[in-house]
């Protein structure tokens, strides 16, 4: 696979365009400061996820934004190359497409470079938004993990690194960042599990069935009480 893999989105734009539009709105880095915890009602989040051995997992990006709309962002987000490696990136699926993004795969990273409009009129509203969604797939062996961290030592396409920065009109904003967890497991967890007692007094549980389970252990007290076939979605004790 090639070291870097880059998909962009361009509306007619010629490169003196792009290069007054950059100056224009300059993505400026913050320092760890920031990062680390400024008063701040902009967080960006990067998700827990899990999977098994050579399975292919997805972690997305977000931010909560309860302050001033953002127009402009950059960020790399870095991995363990020994645990997992990424294949494939999707933008946004809820952001309108903007004016420019930049989204690049590498062999410690990806990073995501977005410019919502260049005359800044178009900003990212408020609340929680979706900025990118990464594909993993998992190399460790089980008991394995690494933490997905936004970082800002990745190359850009032929550009210095990519810097942490979300921006409105030219002032960066502070934020909080908070980084996920990949890890490798010998069993997927139980999602939405639901507990109740039913008239008769016995225990009756269900939850949301998932692909990758071949089977479901039950186990009362670390006891396996019960092995269930992987697309079943309740039992009762």
């Amino acid at each position: 696979m090639p070291s870097a893999l880059a998909a962009r989105f361009r509306r007619g734009i010629s490169p003196r365009t792009l290069l007054f539009a950059l100056t224009l709105v300059p993505l400026i880095g913050l320092g760890s400061s920031a990062i680390a915890g400024e008063l701040s009602n902009l967080t960006v989040l990067v998700d827990s996820v899990e999977g098994l051995p050579g399975s292919t997992v997805r972690a997305e990006v977000a931010i909560d934004n309860t302050g001033t709309p953002i127009d402009a962002w950059s960020y790399g987000v870095c991995h363990d190359s020994a645990i997992a490696s990424p294949v494939a990136l999707t933008f946004g699926p809820d952001l309108a497409p903007p004016a420019f993004f930049d989204q690049q795969i590498h062999a410690l990273g990806v990073t995501q470079v977005v410019i919502t409009d260049f005359v800044l009129a178009n900003p990212l509203p408020l609340g929680r938004h979706v900025l990118m969604q990464i594909d993993y797939q998992l190399l460790g062996s089980i008991g394995s993990s690494t933490a997905l961290t936004l970082c800002d030592t990745l190359p850009g396409n032929g550009s210095p690194p990519i810097q942490l920065s979300f921006t409105s009109g030219s002032t960066a904003l502070p934020f909080i960042g908070q980084a996920g967890q990949l890890s490798v497991v010998e069993c997927m967890s139980i999602e939405d599990l639901l507990c109740r007692s039913t008239p008769a007094g016995n225990v009756q549980l269900s939850w949301t069935p998932r692909p990758e389970h071949s089977a479901i252990e039950v186990l009362r007290n670390g006891a396996v009480i019960a092995t269930l076939p992987g697309d079943s979605g309740d039992f009762v004790d």
